[in-house]
């Protein structure tokens, strides 16, 4: 017994060239279902086995049809849901009970003269199965593909394109596009994204548009973390005549060659972090005196000794408990370099560190042009990252060898308030942090807290919830920036501006005059009311 499948139905399958001259006996209501898969079969009882949408082929031999035999073999057709059974014309009439037991049970009863059931079979085969092979050869491609392009992403994304006849792109767990076809995601809701890739326990999903196309998602799991932070996107048109199974194996076999990718790219990060942790330990125990060598290995990666030192430290802080993944780190650097500010973290115990270095020594404005470049950079690297709380510390500049060990340690303290925070994306000057104290002392004084509430009044007996006040703090706190307020507070940026509309109707002063900006900016941090809003 041969087994074969396919895609097409009974009735598109009589009049395939292939398929010879013949008569439809009975069960004509039935030819258009579809069949799925070509059997010859040398016994009747092996119908009952039979898979759904079989077109079941018999010598004569094996099924005469004018014998009682060829009832049987209808009831047990009917049974499996067979699509139809194909024998060889009788030599007389066929009995009208037969014919009526067909009708009813709406199952094609097809005779061919002379018929030859192994060369109808494997001549069907190669037809209906040609949409399997057509795939199976875009698999056996894109293997090919990963053997010879070293897991290279620039060659999987268009083979994997190729292989799938679709849209490609490789998305983060946020649903945003790496690599290959920003489009397709297409209409797909972000929130349907993000509840499949931001799984604990990742599993390969699939997304369709209201009748439109299927959206394929498959993890591509690195070894260093349960969840998965990088998925393979593949939009397959519903025209497609690549079976679903098969897109399945080809995204897995995808899948494979880029965690092979990324575990490759991730050891070689590993061993680029140690390097520059122990050049750094190097670096802090030479301070007075470094050697030539590590002077030279500082200077093959870019690294300054002389000159002003302005150090960071980065706290990553994962709110799972699984390890941070290092696309983290990728995406902090590459934020980063955004910004202007080009460099690659060293890892050290407490956190991830870099500084920069400037001939002269750098002046308020300098100091603080850094501070708001990490923080941006922190803060658009955490939106690709919910799970993950990042902070940073800044310190002063220091100038030569033994600068840099006293401006990490100054950041090192800094990031230790920041990560105290609630603030997303929190920063911390250590100049700043002690005229933060200083304001600290002074906003605890009954006088200041009393008269800030009594400014703020108005808007909290029209917001009892507290979130204009908190909303006009916020908004002071980032430098009357609406895009980065809505970030922090996580809402829309319309949403701010609404706010901000009704604070100003609520209050008599004008923030576009720095007096009266000032005013209200020390009332929100004076008074409790300032304080984020309880859910």
């Amino acid at each position: 017994m041969s087994v074969s499948g396919g895609a097409l139905d009974l009735s598109q399958v009589l009049t395939l060239e292939v398929f010879p001259p013949h008569i439809v006996l009975g069960g004509s209501t039935g030819i258009n279902e579809t069949v799925t898969a070509v059997i010859g079969a040398t016994d009747v009882r092996q119908l009952a086995h039979t898979p759904p949408g079989a077109l079941v082929v018999f010598a004569r031999e094996h099924l005469p049809l004018e014998e009682p035999q060829a009832e049987i073999a209808l009831r047990l057709a009917r049974s499996s849901n067979a699509a139809g059974v194909v024998a060889e014309q009788p030599p007389g009439r066929l009995s009208a009970a037969t014919v009526r037991l067909a009708d009813k049970f709406r199952m094609p009863l097809i005779a061919v003269p002379d018929l030859d059931p192994h060369r109808l079979t494997t001549a069907l085969d190669a037809v209906i199965r040609a949409p399997e092979f057509e795939a199976m050869r875009s698999l056996q491609d894109l293997i090919e593909t990963i053997g010879s392009s070293h897991n290279d992403e620039a060659k999987l994304l268009p083979a994997l394109r190729t292989a799938l006849g679709g849209r490609v792109a490789l998305i983060n767990a946020a649903g945003r596009v790496l690599g290959g076809d920003d489009d397709t995601l297409g209409a797909v809701e972000a929130g349907e994204i993000e509840h499949v890739c931001a799984r604990d326990q990742p599993v390969a999903s699939e997304v369709t548009e209201a009748g439109g196309d299927t959206v394929h998602l498959q993890p591509a799991v690195s070894p260093w973390r349960t969840a998965a932070d990088l998925w393979i996107a593949a939009r397959v048109p519903q025209s497609s005549t690549v079976d679903v199974r098969i897109v399945r194996q080809i995204l897995v076999v995808a899948a494979l060659a880029f965690s092979a990718q990324f575990s490759r790219t991730a050891l070689a990060a590993e061993r680029e972090n140690r390097e520059r942790a122990l050049l750094l330990t190097e670096i802090i125990d030479q301070a007075d005196s470094p050697r030539r060598a590590t002077i030279e290995r500082a200077a093959s990666l870019g690294w300054r000794l002389s000159g002003w030192h302005m150090a960071v430290q980065v706290s990553i802080a994962q709110r799972r408990d699984d390890p941070p993944s290092p696309q983290v780190i990728i995406d902090i650097e590459a934020a980063l370099a955004r910004q202007g500010v080009r460099t690659s973290l060293v890892e050290k115990p407490d956190g991830w560190v870099f500084w920069v270095t400037q001939e002269t020594e750098p002046q308020s404005a300098e100091i603080l042009d850094l501070t708001r470049r990490v923080r941006r950079s922190l803060l658009e690297a955490g939106r690709d990252h919910p799970h993950v709380q990042l902070s940073a510390g800044v310190g002063r500049p220091h100038q030569g060898t033994k600068g840099i060990d006293a401006s990490l340690r100054e950041a090192h303290h800094g990031c230790l308030v920041a990560r105290a925070s609630e603030t997303p994306a929190a920063v911390e000057h250590v100049d700043a942090m002690n005229v933060q104290r200083l304001l600290t002392g002074w906003y605890s004084s009954e006088p200041v807290r009393t008269t800030a509430e009594q400014f703020l009044a108005p808007l909290m007996d029209a917001d009892p919830s507290g979130e204009l006040v908190h909303t006009l703090r916020s908004y002071l706190d980032h430098e009357s920036s609406t895009t980065t307020t809505a970030i922090v507070l996580g809402v829309h940026r319309n949403t701010v501006l609404q706010r901000l509309t009704r604070i100003r109707m609520l209050l008599p002063l004008d923030l576009s005059r720095p007096d009266e900006r000032l005013v209200a900016h020390l009332a929100t941090r004076g008074s409790d009311f300032g304080q984020s809003p309880k859910s």
